[in-house]
């Protein structure tokens, strides 16, 4: 497909939601952009704030936000309250309003730890996405695949990039940078082309 076909922006931004990894971790190519922790309290105040976000995306097109959760245990409690603070968003948002969903409002839920795992495919079904995030398992191997989880959820929704285009936001819950950071580089130029920004909530890694 030539790169005419997709509505493809000059950078790829990371956009710091709660606390950002530091920048001597990030790769250099990322090009960070607002202030780090605006406002927000813990991954649950990020989450809220991601609402306006996915809102504004909203406003210019059709929107697929795939939300990426590192299975460690020390993420493992803020999982829950996230779930539990979804399906408020999803309310703001109007998904919760008609029978029908929201069909210009897609979701995809994906896991990571040493594996990575896609949990729910991309569906408008509110409850299909609190549940499935509630039923992800802790991973207890220490391992946590950063990269090649951005990667894969950049390639799940990468269909939605073609005609009829829809916006599609990655959205990553993890307190480390990750084993992979080997994929940095691959990983950057993925999003770039594919047109997809990443956003990133938790604590400095």
């Amino acid at each position: 497909m030539c790169s005419s076909d997709l509505d493809l922006p000059t950078d790829v931004t990371v956009e710091p939601i709660d606390v950002l990894p530091t920048a001597s971790i990030m790769n250099e190519t990322l090009v960070v952009r607002g202030a780090v922790g605006a406002g927000t309290t813990g991954a649950t105040g990020a989450v809220d704030r991601l609402t306006g976000e996915i809102a504004a995306s909203l406003g210019q097109r059709s929107t697929v936000v795939c939300w990426v959760f590192d299975q460690s245990v020390s993420l493992a409690g803020q999982r829950k309250e996230i779930a539990a603070r979804l399906e408020r968003v999803f309310d703001e948002l109007g998904m919760n309003r008609t029978p029908v969903h929201r069909p210009d409002l897609k979701n995809i839920v994906i896991a990571y730890g040493k594996t990575v795992t896609l949990v729910a495919k991309a569906t408008d079904d509110v409850h299909t996405v609190v549940k499935a995030v509630e039923s992800i398992p802790v991973d207890d191997s220490g391992v946590e695949m950063t990269f090649t989880a951005i990667q894969n959820a950049a390639q799940e929704a990468s269909v939605f990039r073609r005609a009829p285009k829809r916006n599609v936001m990655i959205v990553t819950f993890t307190d480390e940078v990750g084993n992979d950071q080997n994929k940095a580089d691959e990983t950057v130029r993925l999003c770039r082309n594919l047109g997809m920004p990443v956003y990133v909530v938790g604590v400095p890694a």
